[in-house]
């Protein structure tokens, strides 16, 4: 089989969304538009999504890269968060093999009672890793977490070597090295499934029909052409600029 020809999934077409009613309109192509648009087209739904500006630019492309599964939440018992999080950490493990990898973390201690109330949270995290929902498929489980001693730690991490502590823990969570990729991926994978994707296209006011809101008028950025497109949902995946999306 020939390899399809990635421009050709993603070619803009802005006139073919004054010709047509989708389902879902999304207005932002980040991490958070782009996998809406990939799920939602995957289930069937015809839909559109559009970007005032280079996918993945802003937020998304400025993130920690982390992908974690929410070990500062612990702090707060926020046990069911936690446990969302670790099994979301293992989907994309799953999913994106290729971008997101495992990366471990060393944590100084300077102490007994330090360390101690350092090995208890991270074993519920361990604990919490292993008994995440169940998938459908065997994405494997990260290293548990282990101590090292204090010179174990400073021949993992020089830098240590200099600084007064009893030794080190070491965990493990995920990055994602390239956050723009994987949004492109995802695009991508919306495109095959029928979605039509817009870059530099952006939303100048909605339509409407008494208080309901119908649809959505965009402006193509790269020529100043109008266009509008009937939408019977309209999601806001704009990030920090939701607010101001709301004004219009």
């Amino acid at each position: 089989m020939a390899e399809a020809d990635n421009g050709a999934v993603l070619r803009r077409a802005p006139d073919r969304l004054d010709r047509q009613d989708v389902d879902i309109l999304i207005v932002g192509g980040g991490a958070t538009g782009a996998a809406i648009a990939w799920d939602a087209a995957l289930r069937g739904y015809t839909v559109a999504l559009i970007e005032k500006g280079d996918f993945a630019q802003a937020t998304s492309g400025a993130s920690s890269k982390m992908i974690h599964g929410g070990l500062r939440y612990l702090a707060n018992l926020e046990i069911g968060l936690v446990r969302e999080a670790l099994r979301e950490r293992r989907i994309w493990r799953h999913a994106a093999p290729h971008l997101v990898t495992p990366l471990p973390f060393l944590i100084p201690t300077s102490g007994w009672i330090d360390k101690l109330v350092l090995r208890v949270g991270l074993g519920l995290y361990d604990l919490l890793s292993l008994s995440a929902p169940k998938l459908p498929f065997a994405a494997p489980h990260l290293p548990q977490h282990s101590a090292l001693s204090r010179k174990e730690a400073a021949a993992t991490e020089p830098v240590l070597a200099g600084i007064a502590t009893r030794g080190a823990l070491r965990y493990y969570d995920c990055q994602m090295h390239m956050p723009e990729r994987l949004a492109w991926e995802m695009l991508r994978g919306a495109a095959e499934a029928g979605a039509t994707i817009l870059n530099y296209a952006e939303l100048t006011a909605f339509r409407q029909n008494g208080r309901q809101i119908t649809g959505a008028e965009f402006i193509d950025r790269l020529n100043g052409r109008p266009h509008t497109v009937n939408a019977r949902c309209i999601v806001n995946a704009t990030g920090p600029w939701a607010d101001k999306l709301i004004q219009l």
